[in-house]
């Protein structure tokens, strides 16, 4: 299963602990990718795959449900991006740029703590990166991926607690 994300942190994690023997393989040459295998990396593989269409769904819902302003609808793009990245089974610094653009316009309290937590996971990203190949010895560095992970999965919590709070409200 190619997976690289939230899922698969945490199954490096449980490998780091002593409590999952994790398989890494060689995939795509051309990518010069790393994988996880067994069965346990497949079901969480298949299950982030359903989280990120549904994150990004309910971004789309929460907005639709509520008023529709500009502030509103920068924030649903902001969520659904960043929700689909933060779920999806390969986490690619390409896609994550997209939230860059997207993230810091998104108002009030909410917007601005999600632009912190991107922040923290592009500076994450950055101290592992030059390492990459690192990463796979399932190290000391899958924490610091483990937590980039997890700033993303709360900047879409954020966005999405942003959309939810505003669905009524003339100015928030």
């Amino acid at each position: 299963a190619r997976y690289r994300t939230v899922g698969a942190r945490t199954i490096d994690v449980a490998d780091r602990l002593g409590l999952y023997e994790a398989s890494v393989v060689h995939g795509s040459t051309a990518a010069k990718s790393r994988d996880l295998a067994g069965t346990l990396p497949d079901a969480f593989a298949g299950a982030s795959s359903v989280l990120a269409v549904l994150a990004a769904l309910g971004a789309c819902a929460l907005f639709a449900w509520g008023r529709h302003d500009g502030e509103r609808l920068v924030a649903s793009f902001a969520a659904a991006v960043v929700g689909f990245l933060a779920f999806s089974k390969v986490f690619s610094p390409q896609y994550a740029e997209w939230a860059l653009f997207l993230v810091p316009l998104v108002a009030g309290r909410e917007g601005l703590a999600a632009a912190a937590l991107l922040g923290l996971a592009f500076l994450l990203a950055e101290l592992w990166f030059h390492s990459y190949s690192r990463l796979y010895e399932v190290g000391g560095l899958v924490w610091l991926v483990l937590l980039r992970d997890l700033a993303f999965v709360a900047c879409f919590g954020l966005l999405a607690a942003r959309l939810a709070r505003t669905r009524g409200v003339a100015h928030a």
